[in-house]
């Protein structure tokens, strides 16, 4: 049946061909366009030319029809098919495109990166992941094996903050997408072997995760940054809202609670986009890694936060 259509579809486009690849101007000016296969339909020229398509399809502006057309000459494959292979990216699915493209990146590229000293005689190393699990991992090094896991993880779940503690007495806290902020002693938190699979951290209510761990030094200077916007947007396209607020505006709470609100949501917004706490001065990047200027101290622990000047990425503090 499909070949038959592509027969079809052949025949009746036969008298457009040759009139392109006979015109003067073609034969002149453009005498490697006259050649055949470029036009006529096959089986190999019609998949060289999808292929070509679904390439070229992902260069920005108006580069893609060229593209495809100049990769066609130089691997004989049909020009009318990969140039109408390349509008599969439009207005109306580049949007889908990307997010599957970043979902589909972070299964490769982990989100955090951490980096310890490996000394066997610390307090350990303390994690917390996006299903609102905490652990601290004793301090271990297995002399043969080059990795090794320290957290099992539930289906699903991820490391979204990983840290080496330096005393043992630090607060370690959890900041989640619906803007709850919870914060309780690392001394609370048993330390536990490689195998072992954490204890509840913070309570994350349905269709949230977490989104910031660490530990702060409670006699440190510490600041909370909040990012809000929509979770509709496409990741790293939505400046938001960003409030900054002193850490010792949140009371502590019990781990496995649901913590206290930390930014309230205007109108548009229902996700925080980026957290983080610790100690001051704080700075925030944009992804081309350009500076993003923060707002003074907010007073206030619940309170909204000021426009953005552009998406930020990453806020970081002083050094631990």
């Amino acid at each position: 049946m499909l070949r038959g259509l592509l027969k079809r579809l052949t025949d009746r486009l036969s008298p457009a061909i040759d009139k392109i690849t006979s015109s003067p101007f073609v034969l002149r000016y453009l005498p490697a366009l006259a050649d055949p296969d470029l036009w006529h339909l096959n089986r190999h020229s019609a998949a060289r030319a999808v292929a070509i398509g679904l390439f070229c399809g992902l260069i920005p502006g108006p580069l893609q029809a060229l593209g495809s057309i100049l990769l066609c000459m130089a691997l004989r494959a049909n020009v009318p098919l990969a140039v109408a292979t390349t509008f599969y990216t439009n207005p109306l699915t580049i949007v889908p495109l990307y997010v599957v493209a970043y979902e589909y990146g972070r299964l490769f590229f982990p989100e955090e990166l951490s980096l310890t000293t490996l000394e066997t005689g610390g307090p350990g190393y303390a994690l917390g992941t996006r299903q609102g699990v905490v652990k601290r991992v004793n301090p271990e090094v297995l002399g043969n094996r080059d990795a090794w896991e320290v957290i099992r993880l539930a289906d699903g779940d991820q490391v979204v903050g990983a840290l080496e503690l330096r005393t043992g007495e630090e607060e370690l806290c959890f900041v989640t997408s619906d803007a709850q902020l919870l914060h309780f002693p690392a001394s609370g938190v048993r330390p536990q072997g490689r195998s072992g699979g954490g204890i509840a951290g913070v309570r994350v209510a349905a269709g949230h995760r977490a989104v910031w761990f660490g530990a702060l030094d409670v006699n440190a200077d510490n600041l909370v940054v909040t990012v809000a916007g929509s979770s509709d947007a496409l990741p790293g396209t939505e400046a938001g809202t960003v409030k900054v607020t002193s850490f010792a505006e949140y009371p502590g709470k019990g781990r496995g609670t649901g913590g206290v609100r930390c930014h309230r949501f205007l109108k548009g917004e229902d996700v925080l986009l980026v957290a983080y706490a610790g100690p001051a001065p704080v700075k925030a990047a944009a992804s081309s890694g350009a500076p993003v200027d923060l707002p003074e101290e907010h007073g206030r622990r619940d309170g909204s936060g000021t426009p953005a000047a552009q998406p930020i990425l990453a806020i970081s503090g002083a050094p631990r």
